[in-house]
């Protein structure tokens, strides 16, 4: 079995380091400029899921190369990749429910402000909230941050 690492090339790393500025400084001021003078009433749970499908595409078109590569060797390896994403998933669901009785002890009036508007929006668009935050968000940051 192979150990070859799969890396970004030189020029998904630049423009990667590139988009990352762009995302964090301009991306979502200049998204809601453009969507609020085409969609004045726009909701913030659709401006996220435009917001995400955005980034989604543009960290799919620069970091293709990568993708491709990258998902041969999750087909090579599908047995391997679902156990590690399977006790990855357990470990991190269980740290989740550690820390959060840990803050609630400490803080018991605590409560996490995104989680609150996350479920907010998906009250209202249940599919599309967790299509974003359940598929296009992670994969899109894995690559890019």
């Amino acid at each position: 079995m192979k150990n070859d690492l799969i890396l970004m090339n030189h020029r998904e790393i630049r423009y990667g380091w590139r988009y990352l500025l762009f995302n964090l400084v301009f991306m979502g001021p200049l998204l809601a400029l453009i969507l609020t003078a085409i969609y004045p009433g726009i909701s913030s749970a659709i401006f996220n899921v435009i917001y995400f499908a955005c980034n989604f595409l543009v960290v799919a078109v620069l970091f293709r190369k990568f993708w491709v590569k990258s998902l041969r060797d999750v087909k090579n390896r599908i047995g391997t990749c679902l156990l590690t994403a399977l006790g990855c998933f357990l470990l991190i669901r269980i740290l989740d429910i550690l820390v959060g009785m840990l803050i609630l002890r400490l803080d018991p009036g605590f409560y996490n402000v995104n989680d609150q508007g996350i479920a907010q929006m998906a009250q209202q668009y249940y599919g599309l909230i967790v299509l974003g935050s359940c598929v296009l968000v992670p994969i899109a940051e894995e690559a890019l941050y």
